[in-house]
């Protein structure tokens, strides 16, 4: 009796066990949870009463292969919860199959979980014999094989939850910028391709050293428990760099700490960045703002500093050479003259014109003295 009964713990906790292994196939764990802890209550309740009462059965039916437990009307509800939950997390898999498309790995997965779990449901013939049925419980071999089918999928599948942990390693090889992880006594333990070529190093010859003094600028990382963490999350330092072959480039810095749950700064996050073209083309736009505000200064004086004389008009250059309005103007600027007559002067000239044609002869005529032929 009490190797029937310890016989039975395992089988009382297979209802929320195949409940739980359904929901980490199906992925929906936070979406089931409350459910799934009503069923690990169930289950332990009947695992307690088994061990503890005679409910379940308290008699033993002798076979030709051994003793095996009777069942009683007792036992009724502890079986319509067995093979409730069964069913329903059977109903599950085929629900999670329908959701999947056509060719997907998924629905290869959904496919083979669903046979290795039909697989197991063979070994229900085991309860045959509680009933006074006498049919060998061959049901370990329908759990032999459903654990085979289990262990092809999982292997040949990889079941894996898609979580940000699963890609931390394959983010840090692809990135751009450099990566450094430090422990506290500065002493590199992981650093990306990014960081090598930057340095023009090996992964090698960083791995379990100091980082070079020319790349991190001079600061110390030894100490940085002392230093940087005073200061807290660095970012955006720029440095200058001059490795051993090559030009000198300029990095940019920037640090972060991970801690442990009592806030103890456990290891040191270096990220680097090649920021040189940056650098260089903020030095270009800078003189270039230079050199327009130089030259917007020296049209401000051009306009403000004309000594001009006050009756030719012409003005002084800085050498003191006196020059027309329209020369200096055409030296000193981009603007063309062309001439013209200003109402006032226009006036002006047509009254000098006139006085000129009453003093003197008019065109056309006839000289009396000399008797000539008109002008034509």
């Amino acid at each position: 009796m009490w190797w029937a009964k310890a016989g039975y713990f395992g089988i009382t906790l297979i209802p929320a066990t195949a409940f739980d292994f359904s929901a980490r196939m199906l992925r929906d764990e936070e979406e089931t949870k409350t459910r799934a802890i009503f069923i690990w209550t169930l289950s332990i309740l009947f695992l307690c009463m088994t061990a503890s009462t005679g409910l379940q059965f308290d008699s033993l039916y002798r076979y030709n292969w051994g003793f095996y437990p009777r069942n009683t009307l007792t036992s009724i509800p502890f079986l319509v919860f067995f093979f409730g939950i069964l069913f329903h997390v059977l109903c599950r898999y085929v629900a999670g199959l329908r959701k999947t498309r056509k060719g997907t790995i998924r629905r290869k997965q959904g496919r083979m979980i669903l046979l290795a779990y039909l697989t197991s449901n063979i070994g229900f013939v085991d309860f045959l014999p509680s009933w006074g049925i006498q049919v060998y419980p061959f049901g370990y071999v329908s759990i032999i094989i459903w654990t085979l089918l289990l262990f092809y999928s999982i292997s040949h599948y990889r079941f894996i939850t898609l979580t940000p942990s699963v890609a931390p390693e394959e983010i840090i090889e692809i990135l751009q910028e450099g990566v450094m992880v430090l422990d506290e006594e500065g002493v590199v333990h992981v650093a990306n391709p990014a960081i090598c070529n930057l340095m023009g190093i090996s992964e090698q010859e960083i791995i379990g050293t100091l980082p070079p003094e020319p790349m991190v600028g001079g600061l110390c990382f030894k100490g940085w428990q002392r230093n940087i963490q005073t200061m807290g999350t660095l970012r955006e330092m720029e440095y200058g760099y001059q490795p051993e072959i090559g030009d000198s480039r300029t990095f940019s810095l920037s640090t972060s700490f991970k801690r442990s749950a009592h806030g103890e700064a456990l290891a040191l996050v270096c990220i680097v960045r090649d920021v040189s073209e940056k650098v260089l083309a903020d030095r270009e736009r800078e003189n270039l703002i230079e050199q327009l505000r130089e030259a917007l200064a020296n049209v401000k004086q051009l306009k403000g500093m004309l000594p001009i004389c006050a009756s030719c008009k012409k003005i002084r250059d800085d050498k003191g050479y006196w020059q027309q309005i329209e020369s200096y103007i055409l030296k000193h600027t981009d603007a063309e003259f062309t001439h013209g007559l200003c109402p006032t002067c226009a006036e002006k000239a047509y009254e000098e014109l006139a006085r000129m044609k009453i003093s003197q002869p008019a065109f056309g005529k006839p000289c009396a003295e000399h008797n000539e032929a008109p002008l034509p």
